[in-house]
């Protein structure tokens, strides 16, 4: 039987069979597989050493049959050629999928932004395991101190970038009037209050960091700590630290 258009409407799946396939009798391995849900489709089947290919050429009314049977003869050209068209689309729909995956990875990870960390950390670990002080304190100055960075995926913010936002927070800061006289009756040099202020908030906010990202990584959900090469700086002598280690468990 040739596959013409006549041919193939008439053809049916034998009841109690899951398809048949029915071959053409002038080219040989073109042929046309038929389901029990009536489906139609063209296909090549061919030899490589031992082994059985089928290389799925198209639908039947999407394609014609003599579109289908080009398609066969090139095929059959191929696989006379040494060629394995059945294994070569294989590779070509890996390789597709694979460059799939990486994109949706992408666009996954780009979307994981540093704002949205934050959010993870507060409602899946702070929520639960830290008090309410230390909860609100530590999201609050991550979201108002490093604002800049929300919006940048958490996975490509690195280290110098994170030292940047840092010693940003350490800056001169203008003392008010009454400022200086009051300092001054305190023992204290005036110029030395901000910078003492910016050093305290800088090395909190880096803390805040590294334990949230610390908690990233042992969820998976990031696989590098951006904030724990950044160096400390001086001593916190503004209020007592192990008041804040007994508040949570993730702080380094």
């Amino acid at each position: 039987m040739k596959l013409g258009k006549r041919e193939i409407d008439v053809l049916t799946c034998p009841e109690g069979r899951k398809d048949r396939l029915v071959f053409d009798d002038e080219l040989p391995g073109f042929a046309l597989r038929v389901t029990r849900d009536g489906t139609k489709t063209f296909i090549f089947q061919y030899r490589r050493g031992a082994a059985v290919r089928r290389l799925r050429l198209g639908r039947y009314g999407e394609i014609t049959p003599a579109q289908a049977r080009r398609l066969a003869e090139e095929a059959r050209g191929r696989v006379a050629a040494g060629g394995d068209p059945a294994g070569e689309r294989a590779a070509v729909l890996a390789a597709e999928a694979e460059t799939a995956k990486a994109r949706r990875r992408q666009a996954e990870g780009d979307a994981f932004t540093f704002a949205r960390l934050i959010d993870r950390w507060e409602a899946e670990w702070l929520a639960r395991r830290c008090r309410p002080g230390y909860r609100r304190e530590a999201t609050r100055a991550l979201r108002v101190n490093l604002a800049n960075l929300a919006g940048l995926p958490a996975a490509q913010i690195d280290t110098a970038t994170v030292r940047r936002a840092i010693d940003a927070l350490i800056r001169p800061v203008t003392v008010p009037a009454g400022t200086a006289e009051t300092a001054k009756a305190r023992g204290k040099e005036a110029s030395a209050a901000p910078e003492i202020r910016g050093e305290t908030n800088a090395r909190r906010v880096r803390s805040y960091g590294a334990a949230m990202y610390g908690w990233a990584i042992k969820e998976e959900l990031l696989t590098f700590n951006p904030f724990a090469a950044v160096r400390r700086r001086g001593r916190d002598a503004a209020r007592d630290r192990s008041a804040v280690l007994r508040a949570c468990l993730t702080i380094p």
